[in-house]
């Protein structure tokens, strides 16, 4: 069961980091695509760079967090232990998408950066400052193969 809740977890999260991303940072006007999209395209996606030019804010973060523990609040309900590990592990991916985003576009040599996932979802996240309208998901590739926005 518990293995069940921390991949619950990781569904829900990365669900609303989809969401957000497709339909809030990505809305005509935002400064999302103005700044960190045309900044970040083409040769210059890996930079020096530090965790504030390409982090979230903490309102947007918050807000990512506070929509899916509002799921997970009502599952607390029926079951807790399930629930206090869904949401450890959705706030644990969450923050893991900050970082491995901060990581896609800094230069710095690091070991992660030569495995295969790290390597595979950096090229899923290039795509995405290519085509804006594909690869929404940062952490993950599983939203873009379900709503077809995979590239």
């Amino acid at each position: 069961m518990i293995i069940f809740a921390i991949i619950f977890g990781i569904f829900i999260s990365s669900l609303v980091e989809y969401l957000l991303h497709r339909i809030y940072l990505h809305q005509p006007g935002h400064d999302h695509l103005s700044k960190h999209h045309k900044e970040y395209l083409g040769k210059s996606f890996t930079r020096e760079v530090s965790f504030n030019d390409v982090a979230s804010s903490f309102g947007y973060i918050v807000s990512n967090i506070l929509i899916y523990s509002v799921i997970i609040a009502l599952i607390f309900l029926f079951n807790p232990t399930f629930a206090a590990f869904s949401l450890v592990s959705a706030i644990v991916y969450t923050l893991w998408v900050e970082f491995i985003h901060f990581e896609y576009h800094s230069v710095k040599k690091k070991w992660f950066k030569n495995t295969r996932m790290f390597k595979f979802l950096k090229k899923h996240h290039y795509t995405h400052h290519q085509v804006f309208n594909k690869n929404y998901n940062i952490g993950s590739r599983i939203w873009d193969v379900l709503f077809k926005t995979l590239k």
